[in-house]
């Protein structure tokens, strides 16, 4: 049987790293590993190396007596901070963790790191034991101390994620401080230049809003009645049972006073706070209790002035790839439907969870045609039913592949929550044809003809075939099931677009390189070709796939592509987004644009679309001038796409003389000085005011007209500029309005070698999940080398991560984790001789559903008997 697997890659975070100075406390604290003690095996000898995620570092005092260790809880010790960039920590206000936890007898109150910060960056910090219903709930609070150690900003909300924006650039001390509980936690420090930063603060004494005023909504039947309310000193105004908001007032909140958290953080500045900033602390602390009232939806300080400005879709300015392909000019026409007739796209992958919100109402009736109920995970063959089940019967390890790529194509947008999807007026067909271990070639071929209306095993039709199939699957073997379906859709008019492949080499992929097959390859943030993407002669086009190892818009994530997924918490699932990587990302780009031809021209047709791609009318071109091996005819560009289908109709869109730009932000990042900016005109002839900037170290070089449009070369000053994050705008004025560019550089010569940790290597059977061999090392030049000697014959999984709060688990919520060949979707490899070469990445697992999510999401990962590995050997 032909397996064929979702085409995705490694999707961990891309940010800064640290190593510190200090004491060790532990025997790897050299980067020496330690093997499994026990009872001598014969067997071969398994090794490697897992490199770290670039720019990651951690927590110098975490709860793991093994680790490496260095004090950060005061300014005369604190840890360098990376900006941007992720530390993976702990810290407990109680004494927390089994005998011989580092803070088994005390607690780990403060986590100071120093660093450089520019005005409009956003600091936050994640808690992964947030859930604020749980006895003993986790409380980290967030502050922002000058060099001088005064107080300039603080985020001290009880949600699982504390933010503020930097005001002044300068020096600060980023400082967290546990109220209550114990918890791993993630501190992002990013570029902070979208709009959305603003609804993701917490809540702060420094604001400006009335003391001992709280606005407060309560769910529907709720009555305006709490602790704080009932009070001698307080009145309800208007004094009815409303879901609406009202204003609850109160001279005092005694019951809820927070003088300990004011001693708490005056405990690590020394300095004394004012009455009246008592006051406000003290309506805080009474606001966190009400947001911990179940009955309440929400409440909030009576703010004196208040932005209440949102983006419309919550995550699209993490959504890079859309700017990049001309989406936003694109949407202007359409998004999707042609006279209320949605187009529709077949998602042959591994389902699509049908009830997350991104995909609610956006899908029309699917199949499940996985027919191994061995495989299926639903207990049966095929079926009516195309939920994705999840890939893996390990919890946490499900890729979600199919929620991911159909998002991508549809997602339901502007509703004011979650991702956009490019061509949101669509409609999915979802086909399920992966299951474990990846798919049939049957059932794919089966999948792709019930898309098309043709015969297939379900003996069942859909009420209108689809126009496009997207296939992000692939495998390296051409299948002869396969071959015949596509060529058999085709022949009834569908498009099929496949995904070319994560390999990095010329190699065919397949159902991609068959004929008539539109083969996409990954393009990067940068305009590259992603270095894992499949390139050759069978490449058509190119999207946007992502690179997570880097963070070149330095926003704080990895430049993955952003959709929809679940997340799996103590056996409940979560709405969650993520950024993952690969081919199987940039398909849907594709297919999606696709859709948006059709909605602008209904009449358009499979061959049409071939002569307008082969010409060049639907792309960028990117690499050699022409069609290429890495990029085909180019980037996709919607804005092109859809105006060039409309020209086949007749159909013209009004002559409105539009600016385009080849960018959206200029990110010049550690190393890049010069950049190339091109502007062109669209419906009609647009003329080019000016292009400035007020930053005299960004300079911008006399125009040059190139094939009918202006190129700029854009260059800074790094000379100019004094360490850390610089950000400003690029103005450019025409006759057609004007358009403003993000400009970010990174001139940061502090270098923090990337650190994850004490790192646990696990190597467990396939079947049963029992571990066979564990191993322990630290990092070395930002890798860690791994041995497990006497590994009997067999298939195996590997796992590593980090056990920062000394749970016993390794890969719990917060702490570093990788798997092979990636965490997403791990793969058995067969042991029959002895192996050196096995290498994988291990670093932050980057998911924005932790962050949006308000319930419980802790995860317990892999048991690691470190008592094993450091028989006799702790200090």
């Amino acid at each position: 049987m032909n397996n064929f697997r979702p085409l995705l890659a490694v999707f961990f975070s891309s940010l800064m790293a640290v190593s510190c100075g200090g004491g060790s406390d532990g025997p790897a604290a050299t980067g020496a590993g330690v093997g499994q003690a026990g009872a001598e095996r014969t067997g071969f000898s398994v090794s490697g190396l897992a490199t770290v995620g670039s720019g990651l570092i951690s927590d110098s005092d975490t709860n793991d007596p093994y680790a490496y260790f260095s004090a950060n809880d005061t300014a005369a010790d604190a840890q360098p901070g990376p900006n941007p960039g992720i530390v993976l920590g702990y810290l407990s206000a109680v004494p927390y963790g089994p005998t011989g936890s580092r803070f088994a007898n005390q607690a780990d109150t403060f986590d100071t790191y120093k660093v450089s910060l520019a005005a409009g960056q956003r600091v936050a910090v994640q808690m992964a034991g947030w859930d604020p219903g749980a006895p003993g709930a986790v409380n980290i609070n967030l502050f922002l101390f000058d060099m001088d150690k005064e107080l300039r900003q603080v985020s001290e909300s009880i949600e699982a994620v504390d933010a503020l924006v930097v005001q002044t650039t300068g020096e600060y001390y980023v400082v967290l401080g546990a109220l209550a509980g114990a918890s791993n936690y993630t501190l992002r420090i990013s570029s902070g230049e979208s709009a959305a930063f603003a609804t993701t603060r917490g809540l702060s004494r420094l604001d400006d809003f009335i003391p001992g005023d709280a606005v407060v909504a309560y769910a529907p039947q709720g009555t305006a009645r709490n602790a704080m309310a009932s009070s001698p000193n307080s009145s309800v105004l208007g004094g009815r049972d409303t879901s609406a908001a009202v204003l609850v007032r109160s001279a005092a909140a005694s019951a809820f006073s927070a003088r300990s958290a004011v001693k708490h953080v005056d405990e690590w500045s020394g300095l004394p706070r004012s009455a009246a900033m008592q006051a406000k602390i003290d309506t805080i602390a009474t606001i966190n209790a009400l947001r911990a009232d179940a009955t309440v939806r929400y409440a909030e300080p009576n703010y004196r002035a208040y932005d209440l400005a949102i983006p419309n879709d919550e995550l699209y300015p993490y959504q890079w790839h859309y700017p990049k392909i001309k989406l936003p000019q694109a949407w202007d026409i359409t998004e999707g439907a042609s006279g209320g007739e949605p187009v529709i796209v077949a998602v042959v992958d591994t389902g699509v969870i049908l009830q997350h919100p991104d995909m609610l109402g956006q899908t029309v009736p699917g199949f499940d045609f996985v027919s191994d109920p061995a495989y299926s995970r639903d207990g049966d063959g095929i079926d009516s039913d195309p939920t994705d089940q999840g890939t893996s019967a390990t919890p946490g390890l499900s890729s979600w592949h199919g929620t991911h790529v159909s998002a991508t194509v549809a997602a339901r947008s502007n509703d004011g929550s979650g991702v956009a999807g490019v061509a949101p007026l669509a409609r999915v067909m979802p086909l399920r044809a992966l299951g474990l271990e990846g798919g049939s070639s049957y059932d794919i071929a089966q999948a792709i003809r019930f898309a098309a209306g043709l015969a297939n095993d379900s003996t069942t039709f859909p009420a209108k075939r689809a126009d496009i199939i997207n296939l992000s699957l692939g495998g390296a073997t051409r299948s002869a099931v396969i071959a015949e379906a596509v060529l058999a859709v085709q022949n009834a008019g569908v498009v099929v677009v496949a995904a070319a492949g994560n390999d990095g080499s010329n190699a065919p992929m397949y159902p991609a390189s068959l004929p008539g097959v539109i083969s996409v390859s990954a393009t990067t943030l940068g305009d590259e070709r992603a270095p894992y993407s499949n390139y050759g002669v069978n490449i058509d086009i190119s999207a946007p796939g992502g690179n997570t190892a880097e963070d070149l818009n330095a926003d704080g994530h990895v430049d993955g592509v952003l959709s929809a997924v679940l997340k799996e918490s103590g056996g409940e699932y979560q709405v969650a987004y993520k950024f993952l990587q690969g081919t199987s990302m940039a398909a849907p780009h594709v297919a999606g644009v696709l859709a948006l031809m059709k909605a602008a021209n209904p009449t358009l047709t499979a061959g049409q679309i071939n002569t307008l791609l082969l010409s060049g009318e639907m792309t960028d071109d990117l690499g050699p001038v022409g069609r290429d091996d890495h990029f085909g005819q180019g980037v996709i560009n919607a804005y092109k796409s859809v105006l060039a289908a409309q020209s086949l109709s007749g159909i013209t869109t009004p002559d409105v003389p539009r600016l385009i730009s080849s960018r959206d932000r200029f990110d010049f990042g550690k190393i890049t000085d010069q950049l190339t900016l091109r502007l062109e005109s669209s419906g009609g002839e647009v003329t080019v005011s000016a292009v400035a900037s007020a930053a005299s170290w960004l300079h911008i070089a006399t125009a040059v007209s190139s094939n009918g449009g202006l190129e700029f070369v854009v260059s800074v000053d790094r000379g100019a500029l004094s360490e850390g994050v610089h950000r400003t705008t690029l103005t450019v004025d025409s006759s057609a309005g004007q358009l403003q560019l993000a400009v970010t550089v990174d001139t940061t010569t502090i270098v923090l070698e990337s650190d994850a940790g004490q790192i646990y290597f696990l190597l467990f059977t396939t079947a049963g999940d029992e571990v066979v061999a564990q191993f322990s090392a630290a990092v070395e030049q930002e890798a860690y080398s791994f041995n497990f000697d006497g590994v009997p014959a067999g298939s195996y999984y590997l796992v590593a991560g980090s056990d920062q709060d000394n749970d016993g688990y390794i890969c719990g919520a917060g702490e570093a984790c990788g798997g092979w060949p990636v965490l997403s979707q791990l793969d058995e490899f067969e042991i029959v001789a002895g192996r050196s070469d096995v290498a994988f990445l291990v670093g932050h697992q980057s998911s924005l559903g932790e962050s949006l999510s308000r319930t419980g999401w802790a995860s317990r990962g892999y048991a690691v008997d470190k008592a094993a590995l450091f028989a006799g050997k702790l200090r």
